[in-house]
């Protein structure tokens, strides 16, 4: 008889602590969609899928390395902290080795760029990877991004596709 009161008095704690928990699960997570916004989510997901450039200037993924060489890197930041306010175009240049893409040469095309696009020439068809930037830490690709690396991708099969969110913070795509 004391074991069944037992059992229901632990089945009935367990009960309380599973309420309790989910209700603070669901109020931390509602007061995360009222007062930091809808965003926060596409936040996390790009951080969750970029990449951070590290101290020797690489970007690592699963199945590969990029590798900028620091006039490059320089450059890149430059032009990231003068377009903070809009979106920016930039066709890399390099050699690529054993799944390593090493990047020597910035070009930047023709462009018109906003918030959230830019509109620019078409990149050299030796370009390695084709960048363009997003606003600060939303790093995910859009449909039309992906749309435009894939007829790129056509121009030349090894090409990726990097998006910068922050001085430091890429999203790769391809090979």
């Amino acid at each position: 008889m004391d074991s069944e009161k037992e059992i229901e008095e632990n089945e009935s704690k367990l009960k309380k602590f599973y309420i309790v928990f989910m209700s603070f699960l669901i109020v931390v997570l509602a007061l995360s969609y009222f007062l930091l916004g809808p965003r926060i989510f596409e936040i996390v997901g790009s951080l969750t899928e970029s990449s951070e450039l590290k101290n020797n200037l690489t970007i690592e993924t699963k199945n590969l390395t990029i590798v900028l060489e620091k006039n490059v890197y320089k450059s890149l930041k430059d032009i990231y902290f003068e377009n903070h306010d809009r979106e920016f175009k930039a066709c890399l240049l390099g050699n690529i080795k054993n799944r390593t893409y090493y990047v020597s040469e910035i070009y930047i095309p023709k462009q018109k760029g906003e918030f959230n696009k830019v509109v620019y020439t078409s990149c050299p068809k030796e370009t390695i990877i084709s960048l363009h930037s997003h606003p600060f830490l939303r790093c995910i690709p859009s449909k039309q991004d992906f749309l435009s690396f894939s007829n790129f991708k056509k121009i030349n099969p090894n090409v990726l596709m990097m998006i910068m969110c922050s001085e430091d913070r890429f999203y790769v795509y391809g090979n």
